[in-house]
């Protein structure tokens, strides 16, 4: 993974729940799993791992068809199948995503955070993020090009 690619992926990570925790819940309750189910719901989460469960699928589909062009027909509608057949192992996913942030938050604070992004004010902040996401990680990608020229340029002085 590039630095520019890494520091996307870090940057994607921080602004998607957008947390600074300060207790950690040690031994997560099922309640706070629950709770943070649920807002890892209302954030939206699906919008950040559907594409990843898609591009598994055409990736491994692109794949076939470099071996075999012919079955292209075929393996788009496999495609649909796998695509159908394996979407619940995103709930999969979410459920365990909940209880990392089940152990680093307590019930409290994630009842607390659902409560604000069920507001106006959260639920345009949940809107403006993937936006503001983009828009970030191109700047930070700059920022890292330029920077990384900066740091060659001054250590070869």
């Amino acid at each position: 993974m590039t630095c520019s690619r890494w520091m996307r992926a870090a940057i994607a990570g921080a602004m998607l729940f957008g947390f600074a925790g300060s207790a950690i819940a040690a031994d997560p309750t099922p309640a706070a799993i629950a709770t943070a189910r649920k807002l890892i719901d209302l954030k939206g989460a699906s919008n950040m791992y559907d594409p990843v469960f898609v591009g598994i699928i055409l990736k491994t589909k692109d794949t076939l068809l470099q071996t075999n062009p012919m079955v292209a027909k075929d393996l788009d509608a496999v495609a649909l199948q796998v695509r159908n057949e394996f979407r619940p192992r995103l709930d999969q996913l979410k459920d365990e995503v909940a209880k990392l942030y089940a152990a680093q938050f307590t019930e409290a604070e994630l009842n607390e955070a659902y409560k604000f992004y069920s507001t106006p004010l959260g639920m345009k902040l949940i809107k403006a993020e993937p936006e503001v996401l983009q828009e970030s990680m191109g700047y930070a990608s700059k920022w890292a090009d330029t920077l990384a020229e900066e740091v060659m340029a001054k250590m070869r002085d």
